[in-house]
């Protein structure tokens, strides 16, 4: 699904730097990484979305939803023994989820030329949750039914 997100994205710096001594997104710990994303200060974080995009051109939110929870079901009757935590396993899905994400940004940029995608919108400082419930799309933080990945398409930056 493509939506026009023209004039409605939501950036915030939190993203790329501390803001009043709280750390950056990318340094906010999650399960198996106590520090936050292992590629921050390594090639991250990546440059600011209006450095990247020109946003005062028109730009969209390419979003894919996948059902987890059908997924979740699929490796249970193949996996019997596997736990929840197992079945959930990013490993499983979620190159797959990026694929389709690709493709659906590819197909949309090959029909309006000149354009160019990011499927990491976050890390250049794009606040995805709030942007997605302006443009009344739901997305839930922690899924457990499903997942929702979002790309930011838009035209470059002029250097």
């Amino acid at each position: 699904m493509i939506v026009d997100v023209t004039n409605k994205l939501i950036i915030d710096p939190r993203a790329h730097s501390r803001v009043n001594g709280e750390p950056a997104w990318c340094e906010l710990p999650y399960p198996g990484h106590k520090k936050g994303c292992p590629n921050y200060g390594k090639g991250c974080p990546l440059p600011k979305v209006d450095v990247y995009f020109d946003l005062t051109m028109p730009h969209w939110f390419a979003i894919h939803r996948f059902d987890l929870k059908a997924h979740v079901e699929r490796m249970r009757d193949k996996h019997p023994e596997w736990s929840d935590r197992q079945c959930r396993c990013v490993l499983y899905w979620q190159n797959g989820v990026r694929k389709s994400l690709n493709i659906e940004c590819s197909d949309f940029i090959l029909q309006h030329r000149g354009l160019v995608y990011h499927k990491i919108p976050e890390a250049m400082g794009v606040n995805v949750i709030l942007t997605m419930k302006i443009i009344d799309q739901q997305i839930i933080i922690k899924p457990i039914d499903e997942v929702c990945k979002v790309a930011l398409i838009g035209s470059p930056a002029m250097e």
